[in-house]
């Protein structure tokens, strides 16, 4: 429950959550969702650095 304490960011995590729970179900592998929780974090952070520069936020 820790990543949605931002209601902005729900819906990023559910975008980039289903893949990751549909890959472990289908391969019974755990490694890959853990190379996309740091990997997911990074596409939002820079895509939030990149707003902020370009004047969107």
């Amino acid at each position: 429950m820790y990543h949605f304490w931002a209601p902005w960011a729900v819906l990023s995590k559910i975008i980039f959550g289903f893949p990751g729970f549909w890959f472990v179900w289908r391969k019974h592998d755990l490694r890959a969702t853990i190379w996309m929780h740091p990997g997911s974090t990074l596409v939002g952070t820079v895509g939030g650095i990149i707003a902020l520069s370009m004047g969107v936020i």
